[in-house]
C-alpha cells in the first residue's frame, strides 16, 4: 500500500480525484458519490474489506490501518482502531500494530501516551519522522470506530458488490431474450414462407 500525502495530510475537496470511491471500485457507489447526500462520505472513502482496499493500491493511514483490523476481526482476533489528529494505529492484546509504517510495538498505547520516548527503538528507521510521531503518541487518541460499525460498513460495502451485478445480468438476460425472440421470428418467417410457396405451387400444378 501506497501512502497517499495531501497538503497538510489533511483531506481536502481537492484530494476527491483520488479519495472518491472509483467507477472500477464500485461504479454504483461511484455514480451516488455526485450527489450531495453521499458526496462528503463517498468523497473520502476508505474500504473496510481487505481485497478492495488493497485492489485501490493507496490511502492514508487509516485505511491501512481499517485493512489490519479486518484481517484480525476475520481471525477472531480483538482489536480497535485508534486515531489522534496526526496518525492512525491499530491496538491489538495490549500492542500497537503501526501498518502505515510497518511498525509492531509491543506495548499499548496508553503506555507510549504516557512516555513517547518508548516508540523510538521501533521507529529508529524513521528518524526524520520521529519528532512527529512522538508528538502523535502523545496526544489523546480516540477509536474510530466500534465492531458493530465496521461490520455494518463491510456488510454495506458486500451489498453494493452484490447490486453492482444486477444491471449488467439484467441486460445480459434481456439481450439473450431478444436473440431468441428474433431467432423464433426468423423460422416462424421462414415457416410461413415455405408454406405460402407451397401453395403457390400447388396452384399452379392444378392449373
Amino acid at each position: 500500500m501506497v501512502h497517499y500525502w495531501t497538503e497538510g495530510d489533511r483531506w481536502s475537496e481537492a484530494d476527491a480525484s483520488y479519495t472518491r470511491i472509483g467507477v472500477f471500485d464500485n461504479y454504483l457507489l461511484w455514480m451516488l458519490s455526485f450527489l450531495s447526500e453521499y458526496r462528503e462520505n463517498l468523497g473520502n472513502y476508505e474500504f473496510v474489506t481487505p481485497r478492495k482496499a488493497l485492489d485501490r493500491g493507496y490511502g492514508f493511514c487509516s485505511q491501512v490501518s481499517k485493512i489490519v483490523y479486518s484481517v484480525l476481526a476475520d481471525q477472531g482476533i480483538e482489536a480497535t482502531i485508534y486515531s489522534a489528529p496526526e496518525h492512525t494505529v491499530v491496538e491489538s492484546n495490549g500492542n500497537i500494530l503501526d501498518s502505515d509504517y510497518g511498525v509492531f510495538v509491543p506495548h499499548s498505547l496508553e503506555d507510549v501516551q504516557q512516555d513517547p520516548s518508548i516508540i523510538d527503538t521501533y521507529y529508529a528507521q524513521f528518524g526524520p519522522m520521529l519528532p512527529l510521531l512522538r508528538r502523535a503518541y502523545g496526544q489523546d487518541w480516540q477509536p474510530l470506530g466500534t465492531a458493530e460499525d465496521f461490520n455494518g460498513v463491510r456488510a454495506y460495502e458486500a451489498k453494493f458488490e452484490r447490486l453492482k451485478w444486477a444491471p449488467p445480468l439484467a441486460f445480459l438476460a434481456i439481450g439473450i431474450l431478444l436473440v431468441t425472440i428474433g431467432i423464433l421470428l426468423q423460422y416462424l418467417l421462414l415457416g410461413r414462407g415455405r408454406l405460402v410457396l407451397q401453395r403457390v405451387r400447388g396452384i399452379a400444378r392444378s392449373s
